[in-house]
């Protein structure tokens, strides 16, 4: 049943029960459908291909200073956040690249606003804090913070982020904006079933407070400049005045550059980011997005909950054990003595560096060609300045590691030699690989016909191969000839591609034929990158082995209901309705040329 709960499934299942029966779907019977609890609308599938019929959106505070750039738009759980702000002719990669220079060797400014935050208050907070993060935080002086992580009770690295002491008593956490929900639910719990003793005040204020990052060499004095004052050093906070606005200033990166977080109530948010923004780009520096803020961070070695920290990893996987608070007490403690979480074997995080290429996003780690893999790679970047491909990756026995050559591995995308020395994730080397080609073109129109059986399958089976000389394809197949083509999706429904002539006789009684030609466009991906490009706005794996040449597959691109046939090893041809076809070409052209 899984997540369809019956409603797809069961219908190609009494499909083949009742195919081996040699009768028609209803004779075989039918399952019991559930409806969904609350009836939802077809616009609700359609997510955010919907627009506003969709899930929810989440609005930033500053939407409409963003806009006013027209950014690429990224979508990160029900938020939307700039994934770039291109200029001119830029490509979404040229746009990236400009704006991590930026950071690197000037000054640039991005919204982190999605983060999840909670304010911690009253006398029993650090002893709280030190029950939901794996660090010490009853050290830390007022107007100091530092950087933290949460463990499962299995003792996985489940969330990062970093914890303030803003006052005497009262603390500001930060974690991952996609684990925000869960963390705030892991925080009710600890709070009122585990610790409902201690005094203290947890308060999600993820929505209260906007946030802006400014960061690059110059951060420093872009930021002295408008406060009046010398900013804090690093990980420490002060209270400021930006454009009249009282704001927080905290002193941290995620770039790997100098870099300030200014927190500010998001209703008084947009005079402080207008101020910002005039003082950086005066400077000569630029906004960034989430793709700069990627390369940024896999450069300088930062984890991402869901890459890096994915629910597998230790600390001592992810090279974090140093900084576990050595007297106990946090949740997760006791599961890291368990046995199995130091022995030999376990993957841990790496850095990679190409000795040429590429290394592509996902790609297996091997140690020689036929071998199994001991790794892969979790986030891969370019060198911002230096250029070259570097890569964050978890390896088995990384940290024993260093210096060896390993390939990095993607059947679809091709293959290269990479160095991995990095004992900890800060030291980097990669893999390389071939850059991903594909061609997209419209097919000149072709006869096209859907073949529905309703009675009789195996007889018409029988009579169909005596006429043309090659059996029904099974499901999910192909089969037939130049001049006749079938590709079966459904199991009593082929479509039927080329010259149709003597199948009606074939038919008889026990099916139709129906013309469908004129509301379907044939477009071919061929190159070795055709695959990689079917997974740019799909939601299957194109990779699998089993979708070899003389497969076929009804699936959903880019919102769009499609039928894939496979022709070749480096050929797919796809069946789009007519009316999304230029929409479809048109998204298949842009995303190719970030392949």
């Amino acid at each position: 049943m899984a997540t369809d709960q019956g409603k797809l499934s069961n219908m190609s299942a009494l499909g083949r029960l009742a195919e081996k029966q040699g009768v028609a779907i209803p004779e075989a019977g039918l399952t019991t459908f559930r409806p969904p609890y609350t009836p939802v609308t077809m616009g609700l599938l359609a997510g955010a291909g919907a627009k506003d019929g969709g899930a929810p959106v989440r609005r930033l505070a500053l939407y409409d200073a963003h806009q006013a750039h027209d950014p690429i738009w990224q979508p990160l759980g029900y938020w939307f956040r700039p994934r770039a702000y291109p200029q001119g002719t830029e490509t979404l990669a040229e746009a990236a690249l400009r704006e991590a220079r930026a950071v690197r060797s000037n000054v640039g400014m991005t919204d982190v606003s999605t983060l999840a935050k909670f304010e911690v208050s009253g006398p029993d907070a650090a002893a709280f804090l030190e029950i939901i993060c794996a660090t010490t935080v009853n050290k830390l002086a007022v107007g100091r913070g530092r950087y933290t992580f949460m463990l499962r009770e299995d003792g996985f690295v489940f969330d990062d982020g970093t914890v303030w002491r803003v006052g005497e008593n009262r603390y500001l956490l930060t974690s991952s904006t996609g684990g925000a929900d869960r963390m705030a639910t892991h925080i009710s719990y600890v709070r009122n079933a585990l610790c409902p003793h201690l005094r203290v005040s947890a308060v999600n204020v993820q929505e209260h407070y906007a946030g802006i990052a400014v960061a690059g060499p110059n951060a420093k004095a872009v930021l002295a400049a408008l406060i009046g004052e010398e900013p804090p050093r690093h990980m420490s906070t002060v209270p400021a005045t930006i454009a009249d606005m009282p704001v927080l200033v905290l002193a941290a990166s995620y770039s790997g550059e100098r870099a300030f977080e200014i927190y500010i109530e998001g209703t008084q948010a947009t005079p402080v980011w207008a101020a910002l923004e005039q003082a950086v780009t005066a400077n000569g520096g630029c906004l960034y997005g989430m793709e700069a803020m990627e390369f940024l961070r896999i450069e300088k070695g930062h984890l991402v909950v869901g890459g890096e920290i994915d629910g597998r990893l230790t600390p001592h996987d992810l090279a974090l054990d140093k900084m576990l608070n050595k007297a106990g007490g946090f949740i997760g403690a006791s599961g890291l003595s368990r046995p199995a979480l130091s022995a030999s074997g376990r993957r841990q995080l790496v850095g990679l560096e190409a000795i040429e290429g590429i290394i592509p996003e996902g790609a297996m780690l091997i140690t020689g060609d036929g071998q199994l893999p001991i790794g892969h790679v979790s986030a891969a970047a370019f060198r911002i300045i230096e250029g070259g491909a570097i890569a964050l990756a978890q390896l088995e026995d990384g940290f024993a590691r260093a210096g060896e050559e390993l390939i990095a591995t993607s059947p679809t995308r091709g293959q290269s030699v990479v160095s991995a020395w990095s004992r900890r994730i800060s030291m980097m080397g990669r893999e390389s690989a071939i850059v991903t080609e594909v061609t997209i073109t419209r097919l000149p129109a072709a006869p096209l016909h859907a073949l529905e059986i309703w009675n009789n399958p195996r007889g018409f089976a029988t009579r169909f191969e005596a006429a043309t000389g090659f059996a029904l394809p099974r499901l999910g197949t192909s089969g037939g000839t130049d001049a006749l083509r079938l590709i079966r999706y459904e199991p009593t429904v082929w479509l039927v591609e080329g010259d149709t002539t003597a199948l009606p006789a074939v038919l008889g009684e026990d099916g139709a034929l129906t013309a469908i030609g004129g509301g379907i466009v044939r477009v071919r991906l061929s190159g070795d990158g055709w695959r990689t490009l079917l997974m740019e706005g799909g939601v299957f794996d194109a990779e699998s082995p089993a979708f070899a040449p003389g497969t076929s597959a009804a699936t959903i691109i880019d919102h769009v209901a499609v039928r894939l046939h496979v022709v070749s090893d480096d050929a797919c041809d796809v069946y789009v309705p007519a009316s999304f076809s230029a929409g479809l070409i048109h998204f298949w052209e842009q995303a190719a040329k970030t392949l």
